[in-house]
């Protein structure tokens, strides 16, 4: 229980700062991947739609009962339209407590490597646990704006 606390504490205090990293994770033409892309196995760019960023989640990074290490992700939910953020916006709390335990429950690595994690699982994940909790239609992506590596 201690742990959960401080993991939503260190969520709480982190996610102000998660708009920033907008546009790191988007790759140009003739760009090298960064280390946010090859650690991912899912979308990171950003899609200008319109949506409402989600604190930081903490989430470890774990291949047969093993933890590796942990990731920040920066979240970012796309809604079917602007007059749902208001709705969304009173339920982060709980979608935050069910993408904590979501992570926690099971692993995010793709197919057992501790190197690469799964966005496109993550992303079905996230988004079932979305429609769930405002039902369906409500949000219609989930975008990884940046994820960082965090030694454990």
């Amino acid at each position: 229980m201690r742990l959960l606390i401080a993991l939503i504490m260190m969520a709480i205090f982190l996610g102000s700062g998660s708009s920033q990293a907008a546009d790191e994770g988007s790759l140009g033409a003739d760009s090298a991947p960064t280390q946010t892309e090859l650690m991912s196995g899912g979308p990171l760019a950003g899609s200008g739609k319109s949506g409402i960023d989600m604190p930081a989640l903490m989430a470890p990074v774990t291949t047969d009962g093993v933890l590796h290490y942990y990731v920040y992700l920066a979240i970012r939910l796309e809604l079917s339209g602007d007059n749902q953020k208001e709705p969304v916006l009173e339920k982060i709390p709980y979608i935050q407590d069910a993408f904590l335990r979501d992570v926690h429950r099971q692993s995010i690595a793709l197919a057992g490597d501790p190197e690469t994690v799964d966005g496109h699982g993550l992303t079905q994940r996230f988004l079932a646990i979305c429609e769930r909790i405002l039902g369906p239609g409500v949000v219609t992506g989930i975008e990884f704006r940046n994820i960082v590596r965090q030694a454990h």
